[in-house]
């Protein structure tokens, strides 16, 4: 019975792993999916404000589509938020008049086209800025279906959420922040340890099967052989 234990330990561990890797990859799909939806109607805003806009350093009198910019201006936190460093530039003024640090791309370009500061370098700011946010998570999203389709992924996954579960614990009581969860359980010396105490823990796993080889045969015959 120890060995049917153990097989149905790892089973549960890799289960769970599984379920945290689905999990992971289901919110960089949501995520892509904004993205694209957020840089589709960018686009389509743009292409219609050009249209009749002037030329020159300043892009003036634009047809604004109402709706569309209703809906840029109340998702651009939420878009900004997700591009973190990927959102952020230094930002040189028109004439190299003046300049800005830690520039929010998406929240200071959004209201330059009511107040007619719009120069082509917002719009390409914005643009460019979303695609690089679009490929590094096309990246992840790759990544993250190679960890789905490997069992021994699984596995190392399930581990970590385990020997985590106390930092969850703690933070869940609120005796630390989300960001120390984050840098924790990201830091490179955590996951080495982890991967370790995971490879022991299953090494004498799979020791302790083979050693009880007969019995766990024994008891799936009588298991599905009547």
């Amino acid at each position: 019975m120890t060995t049917l234990f153990i097989i149905l330990f790892f089973l549960s561990v890799a289960s769970l792993g599984a379920i945290i890797l689905y999990k992971k990859h289901s919110r960089i799909q949501e995520k892509i999916k904004f993205a694209n939806e957020y840089r589709n109607t960018f686009v389509e805003f743009n292409n219609k404000f050009f249209s009749s806009a002037s030329s020159g350093l300043f892009a003036k009198g634009g047809n604004i589509d109402n709706e569309k910019y209703i809906w840029l201006t109340m998702n651009s936190n939420k878009i900004q938020s997700q591009m973190g460093q990927m959102g952020i530039i230094h930002y040189i003024g028109p004439f190299q008049k003046y300049s800005i640090s830690n520039y929010q791309i998406i929240l200071n370009s959004l209201p330059k086209y009511r107040d007619g500061q719009l120069t082509q370098f917002d719009v390409n700011a914005v643009d460019d800025g979303l695609l690089r946010y679009l490929g590094t998570k096309e990246e992840l999203r790759i990544e993250a279906v190679k960890k789905l389709s490997n069992p021994f992924i699984w596995l190392q996954q399930g581990f970590k959420e385990i020997f985590s579960l106390p930092i969850y614990i703690i933070n869940w009581f609120g005796i630390i922040p989300d960001r120390i969860v984050g840098k924790v359980t990201s830091n490179i010396f955590y996951n080495i340890i982890i991967g370790i105490i995971s490879f022991v823990t299953l090494l004498s796993g799979i020791v302790t099967i083979i050693q009880g080889k007969a019995d766990t045969i024994k008891f799936f015959k009588h298991l599905f052989i009547k």
